[in-house]
């Protein structure tokens, strides 16, 4: 759409004009311009028809007249004394003005938002997710307008195009705080893993009480559940937490244990506490009531060899 027109028209005395229409947006009004055909050479027509509509400066030769008419819906762009060939030129441009009048006015609010918006992103000192959703917020506000045509394609372009810049200036702010999260991550895996290679040392070592083991994993299992890592780090030192917390009940624990082996009851609290759940709450409880039961069980009663046997009963 332009905002300059140029046509052949008449004024009230069939004096012969040409006329030129500039729309101004931003201020809602149109410029007028008349041209009588005595001043209005060849070589000039051709220079506001080629060059003037398409933004370039003309210079207007002497005895123009110049009018500045507010943008209505209602009233016609040109005065009642002037009438032109072409009306369905000046309707089709009066119609359009309208949404340039529009677009223009919507520009101007946005740029005030994003305005706004730069001081915000300056004064940063470390990535703010609230502000990068509200800014994407915006972004979607500027492209509904925009698709609803309510806002002309170099406004949008131009609303964009900034709008772009403040996100990789956010982007670079985001990008160093997972840097530095990676690497904090990277120190609580380290800590961890050493912490479970002690563990399973004394695991494969034989010999050690399993409770003490067990309580010693369901710290790790709770510090676990509590530190921040990366979804990588966290994956990998739970497959390993689970792998410890099933080695003893597989029975690579060392030499076989002289009590009873373990009850039902046992083998279902360490499969409980193979899992970041509830169950592992429970799972030292029944550990220990399974132990009082066994030494109620375990030894087995000595028979006195010097008791005689009982006599048979008589037929």
């Amino acid at each position: 759409m332009k905002n300059k027109i140029v046509v052949w028209g008449t004024r009230a005395e069939n004096e012969k004009v040409l006329i030129a229409l500039e729309l101004k947006a931003e201020e809602n009004k149109v410029l007028l311009y008349t041209f009588p055909e005595s001043v209005a050479t060849e070589e000039f027509v051709n220079k506001m028809m080629a060059d003037w509509r398409s933004g370039a400066d003309v210079a207007f030769p002497e005895g123009h007249t110049a009018l500045e008419r507010e943008l209505s819906v209602t009233e016609s762009l040109l005065p009642d004394d002037l009438k032109v060939e072409r009306g369905d030129l000046i309707q089709r441009a009066q119609t359009e003005w309208h949404f340039a009048v529009l677009s223009a006015k919507l520009h101007k609010a946005y740029e005030q938002e994003l305005a706004e918006f730069k001081e915000k992103v300056q004064a940063l000192g470390e990535y703010d997710h609230h502000l990068w959703d509200n800014l994407r917020n915006f972004w979607d506000k500027v492209q509904e307008q925009a698709r609803e045509r309510n806002l002309f394609r170099d406004h949008a372009d131009h609303l964009r195009d900034n709008i772009n810049m403040l996100f990789d200036d956010m982007k670079k702010l985001r990008a160093k705080v997972q840097d530095e999260f990676i690497s904090t991550s990277q120190k609580v895996f380290e800590e961890f893993n050493q912490r479970l290679e002690e563990v399973e040392a004394r695991i494969a070592a034989g010999g050690a009480k399993l409770n003490a083991v067990f309580d010693e994993l369901k710290k790790l299992q709770r510090r676990y559940r509590d530190s921040k890592m990366s979804n990588e780090h966290r994956n990998q030192l739970w497959e390993r937490l689970d792998g410890a917390f099933k080695k003893p009940k597989s029975g690579n624990s060392g030499p076989a244990p002289t009590r009873a082996p373990w009850s039902n009851a046992m083998n279902a609290a360490w499969a409980a506490c193979s899992m970041p759940s509830a169950g592992c709450r429970t799972a030292s409880a029944a550990m220990k009531k399974n132990s009082i039961s066994n030494k109620k069980r375990w030894p087995p009663p000595k028979v006195n060899s010097k008791r005689r046997s009982a006599a048979p009963r008589s037929k």
